[in-house]
């Protein structure tokens, strides 16, 4: 992966990190890690996506969400 490309990833997730965090969608003690692996997981589905369809295809775009969705939500905060 390109140096540029990595370190822009690797900004991004750490913007997606604080944000999360401070709409309290996600525990302030999350591992930083935690949207890096999201943006590589999320590449990897798009790599896919448009791979099947030019357009993307909304099947595995669907199935993207759905997997990074449930894996932030082991980070939320519990609820009362």
């Amino acid at each position: 992966m390109d140096v540029l490309v990595r370190s822009f990833d690797e900004a991004q997730a750490e913007r997606l990190w604080r944000h999360l965090i401070e709409r309290r969608l996600i525990v302030a003690d999350t591992p930083r890690h935690v949207p890096q692996v999201a943006f590589e997981v999320g590449s990897r589905f798009f790599d896919m996506a448009f791979r099947r369809s030019p357009d993307g295809d909304d099947i595995t775009i669907d199935e993207e969400r759905r997997m990074l969705t449930a894996s932030f939500r082991t980070y939320a905060p519990e609820t009362d």
